[in-house]
């Protein structure tokens, strides 16, 4: 069950974005500015990790910034989803772009915002 989101949005809900996800870490969700919330499905054959566009990744406990964010499956910062998985912003705003890499062959991802 998903619950209100955590603003107003201005979005007709939901609208989907989809897109294929390659062996390289690239951009597959161009970001949304007026999502209150968003669910991701992987529907590809395939595991597949996403991570915000822009993140602060830390060494040790030591952050340095905001960088990149390069997805890498089981990597820091990342989010795996295995076929079929969802991954559910139910409650926090939804406005972020995201990369993502396929773990073999390629991926495929939709994005439901709303």
């Amino acid at each position: 069950m998903v619950s209100a989101p955590s603003a107003n949005s201005t979005q007709s809900s939901p609208y989907s974005f989809g897109t294929t996800v390659g062996q390289t870490s690239g951009p597959v969700f161009p970001g949304n500015a007026t999502a209150g919330g968003m669910i991701v499905i992987n529907n590809g054959t395939v595991n597949v990790a996403i991570v915000t566009a822009t993140m602060n990744l830390g060494a040790l406990g030591v952050y340095t910034g905001a960088t990149a964010g390069v997805a890498v499956i089981n990597g820091p910062g990342c989010v795996n989803l295995a076929p079929g998985d969802k991954f559910i912003f139910d409650n926090l705003l939804a406005t972020a772009a995201w990369n993502g890499i396929a773990q073999g062959g390629t991926g495929a991802l939709t994005f439901l915002c709303f």
